[in-house]
């Protein structure tokens, strides 16, 4: 998947906050997962007719807070109330895995916080609350990064996330953030 976030229309000034998301590729674990719009409607997020899911947020204004999902408080991450995108275990083994998230600021920006928000859905399908892991990449001139994992995801079930992005004071914020899938849970 891909983020782009672009120039805000209140100023002649232009900024540009690019990310790029990707689904990790290392070999066959990370090829089992199903990535999907989900959750709160969004413009912003979309799945293009082959599949790839995108986010993007060139359209939302520069220097302020973005979230996508929704968050009960905009300062606290782990607040994900509703998600905006899914991650479906689809692996063909009939395993269990770990979902990791990893989060890399690798843009020098002197102040910008990028959290990803991830949590397994409860038995009514939507956020398990209690239940939330943040990953946290917050860029102090060189860059920084997170993660979060669910553990024990089953076939067929789905871990919900949302990203909230704090970038109050940068220009310009560069970031990559990789999904990947684990088999071996048991050994963590």
């Amino acid at each position: 998947m891909g983020l782009v976030f672009g120039s805000g229309a209140f100023t002649e000034a232009t900024a540009t906050r690019d990310f790029s998301i990707s689904v990790a590729n290392d070999g066959s674990d990370s090829a089992q997962l199903q990535i999907e719009p989900q959750g709160v409607s969004s413009d912003s997020v979309y799945q293009t007719e082959s599949g790839v899911l995108v986010i993007d947020a060139s359209k939302l204004p520069p220097q302020a807070i973005t979230t996508l999902g929704r968050f009960g408080d905009l300062s606290d991450a782990n607040s994900l109330k509703e998600e905006v995108f899914a991650i479906t275990n689809e692996n063909d083994t009939g395993e269990s895995v770990a979902i990791t998230v990893n989060v890399e600021i690798t843009s020098d920006d002197d102040d910008a916080t990028l959290n990803v928000a991830i949590a397994p859905e409860n038995n009514q399908g939507n956020v398990d609350s209690e239940s939330v892991t943040v990953a946290t990449a917050t860029g102090k001139g060189a860059g920084s990064s997170g993660s979060a994992m669910v553990r024990s995801v089953s076939v067929g079930d789905q871990v919900l996330g949302g990203i909230l992005i704090n970038s109050a004071g940068a220009e310009t914020i560069e970031a990559d953030i990789t999904i990947e899938a684990d088999q071996s849970v048991e050994a963590r």
